[in-house]
């Protein structure tokens, strides 16, 4: 049974014993777990064993059958319904909330478009922010006068907020004429997990929109999604999800 399951049922955890052997055991399906120690999951996962057979028998099949044909493109189709019944498992929330994209950005700046901005609204992000996500928000905000209001996670004397005072400096943007919240759940840049379950309250409580920017959490950090409850959830799964 996955620790998801486990937690989300109170069924006690593993012990260090079981813990171990599950260890050890999901390695043996990891080469390049085995060949040393991984610590580049977060750009890219190293691929399980049946992860690299998928995409090999994929690859075959494109090679014998031509990768327009009719077939590829049926079984495309299957698979991301396959793919997104997965990510719905992972996250314990219902498959038709669910969509497949190429991208985490992509995501991002599909919501974002479809907001009616007005020049002046506001949109409000942290400086650890992915910077294919923040580049996008600043071409969106040239687009359409927007304002983009970026929030330091470090005070004046270049020290990090504590959670606190991360709200706060956050929460004070949380006004008209702000419409959006981005942010991520884990910032890539330092690993700090991010305060976001109060900022996506007051969020939600103001009338502005969020995205939760799960690039660095999904597959590493247990979440209650439908708990948090933003309005976008993206995420890859070449990282934490090892494809």
């Amino acid at each position: 049974m996955p620790d998801r399951d486990r937690v989300l049922q109170g069924i006690p955890p593993l012990s260090a014993e079981e813990e171990a052997a599950k260890v050890r055991e999901l390695r043996e399906h990891i080469p390049a777990a085995t060949a040393g120690i991984y610590l580049n999951a977060g750009s890219n996962g190293p691929l399980p064993r049946e992860v690299d057979a998928a995409m090999v028998q994929v690859q075959e099949q494109e090679l014998a059958t031509g990768r327009g044909s009719e077939h590829i493109m049926d079984d495309v189709e299957v698979r991301v319904d396959e793919l997104r019944g997965v990510f719905a498992g992972v996250l314990a929330t219902d498959l038709h909330r669910m969509a497949v994209s190429h991208s985490t950005t992509e995501i991002v700046v599909r919501f974002a478009l479809g907001v009616a901005w007005r020049s002046g609204d506001q949109i409000v992000t942290l400086d650890e922010e992915y910077p294919a996500v923040r580049g996008s928000l600043a071409a969106l905000a040239a687009r359409t006068g927007a304002l983009v209001r970026t929030v330091s996670m470090r005070d004046t004397a270049g020290s990090p907020r504590s959670d606190e005072a991360l709200i706060e400096a956050v929460a004070a943007h949380l006004v008209a004429p702000t419409r959006l919240l981005v942010i991520s759940r884990v910032s890539w840049i330092s690993g700090r997990l991010l305060p976001v379950a109060p900022l996506l309250e007051r969020a939600r409580s103001a009338g502005i929109l969020t995205i939760l920017d799960g690039a660095q959490s999904v597959g590493a950090v247990l979440d209650d999604v439908d708990g948090l409850d933003p309005d976008v959830y993206a995420f890859p799964a070449q990282k934490w999800l090892l494809g």
